[in-house]
């Protein structure tokens, strides 16, 4: 939420706001006028002749220190609770009396504080009594002491001190109801069911997704595993249902949150076209979080844009063996990947058209995943670029800010009729495929025939090897051989 957020949420709610630091304030005012009220008093005794040599200003002003520690010893305290007849143990005084040398004016300030102000003021001028007795016993003039400044009973409390307690009780009183409505708002930003969901998207729940595969399995082996992979199928079902049984060519499937979550449901689905036997080609737009390169085990491309805008394309097409049980041998799934760049996004319509007329030949349904299309370009590009459009949803935790936002976007855009449902994603952020391996990426220059025959190369038929043959293990996702930089 920016400051304009902030700033409407204050004018929402200043009544409350003003009220909680009210409330606050006055309940601070009552505290605090029912506190004890305790008074200080003060005295100020000089260590040494007034007007004395320089080496006897030096020695007066050491002994000031030292008379400082003597105020509050047991031998002073235990005279005073004598001379005064004070209710009270020597400790207590001792706590409630505090001395501050200053070893250049060589004066030592003796405070007192007690709820009787009058008491204060005479425990006070006592403590200096005793202190001065004590410096007539030393016959050098540097120690001796005199009381300079006797102390009087104070005229007002020194604690508590009402209006500092009231400032720090608004400001308690205004910090808590902030909080609150932070909270507040936070939650009720939230979408909390899916009936909110399905009211803000306009558009139906095609269902849900997992994204975190089984750490014992590779991503893409594991997103075909039998629980997960008959869910991406399935949501291929229903996307192809809510285009009205028409054919689905090219996918955007976009985030709502910039979290890289869509890449993965986006593999998932493309995954799930291509276990149906539909060729399918899958292309990560996103270089932000390119999790739909890494769930597959490929890394960035680097200055994908410049090789685009040269007409160089880096396709790799993976082998994806699905691991077997003991009643059924494993089965190979063939997907067709464009990486994501380390570079910049591509900018141009042009580049769009040429990426997926490269594909065309080659996949049936070609699956793109993009950031939030209210928040990048090149998301909005490929949302007027391809057929129809799926927003992935984290669930839950969703906010009915992001969704709308999005939604929003593609309205303004005109492209609403594009829009077939959203998809809710099951897992936290950090809950992220992370596969074991990575396939090395190495781009074959301009004129390299790989580079300029891709697509014959792509083309060329690949059938699974007969039984007598070994065949890879189960974590196997293809090979470097595979791929066509």
């Amino acid at each position: 939420m920016d400051v304009a957020g902030y700033l409407a949420i204050a004018r929402r709610w200043w009544l409350v706001i003003t009220a909680s630091t009210v409330l606050a304030a006055a309940g601070g005012f009552v505290v605090a006028s029912q506190l004890p009220k305790v008074y200080e008093a003060e005295v100020r005794v000089l260590v040494g002749p007034l007007n004395t040599d320089l080496n006897t200003q030096r020695a007066a002003g050491q002994l000031a220190q030292t008379y400082a520690q003597l105020v509050t010893s047991q031998r002073i305290t235990e005279a005073v609770v004598g001379r005064l007849g004070l209710d009270m143990r020597p400790s207590a005084l001792q706590n409630a009396m505090t001395a501050i040398p200053n070893d250049v004016t060589r004066l030592v300030v003796i405070r007192v504080t007690n709820g009787d102000p009058e008491l204060a003021a005479q425990i006070a001028n006592v403590a200096a009594d005793e202190l001065a007795r004590l410096g007539a016993a030393n016959a050098r003039p540097e120690g001796q002491v005199e009381v300079f400044d006797p102390a009087e009973a104070p005229s007002s409390p020194s604690a508590p001190q009402v209006s500092l307690l009231v400032i720090l009780a608004a400001f308690a009183g205004l910090l808590a109801a902030v909080s609150c409505i932070i909270l507040y708002e936070y939650f009720r930003d939230s979408l909390g069911s899916i009936d909110d969901l399905r009211e803000v998207s306009e558009s139906p729940i095609l269902g849900t997704a997992p994204t975190r595969a089984s750490r014992r399995r590779e991503g893409p082996s594991a997103m075909l595993s039998s629980t997960t992979g008959d869910r991406y199928r399935m949501l291929t079902a229903r996307i192809e249902a809510a285009l009205g049984g028409k054919a689905v060519r090219t996918l955007l499937v976009a985030g709502v949150q910039s979290d890289g979550r869509a890449g993965l449901v986006a593999t998932g689905v493309a995954l799930g076209f291509a276990d149906r036997g539909i060729r399918t080609a899958l292309i990560d737009a996103n270089i932000q979080h390119p999790e739909a390169t890494q769930a597959v085990g490929l890394k960035p491309v680097p200055e994908l844009d410049k090789l685009v805008a040269g007409r160089q394309l880096p396709v790799h097409r993976l082998n994806i063996v699905v691991g077997a049980n003991r009643s059924l041998p494993p089965r190979y799934v063939e997907l067709t990947v464009v990486p994501s760049s380390t570079g910049r996004d591509l900018g141009r319509i042009e580049d769009l058209h040429f990426v997926v007329d490269k594909l065309a030949s080659t996949a049936d349904v070609v699956v793109v995943t993009s950031p939030p299309v209210d928040r990048s370009p090149e998301a909005m590009l490929w949302a007027r670029f391809v057929d129809a459009i799926v927003l992935v949803v984290p669930h839950p935790g969703a906010r009915r800010q992001d969704l709308a936002a999005s939604v929003e976007a593609i309205q303004l855009a005109g492209l609403k009729d594009k829009l077939v449902g959203t998809i809710l994603s099951e897992q936290a952020p950090s809950s992220r495929f992370r596969p074991r391996s990575r396939l090395p990426i190495a781009l074959e220059p301009a004129h390299s025939p790989r580079v300029s025959n891709v697509a014959k190369d792509i083309l060329a038929p690949r059938f699974s090897p007969p039984r007598s043959e070994p065949r890879p293990g189960p974590r196997a996702i293809g090979s470097a051989g595979d791929q066509d930089g």
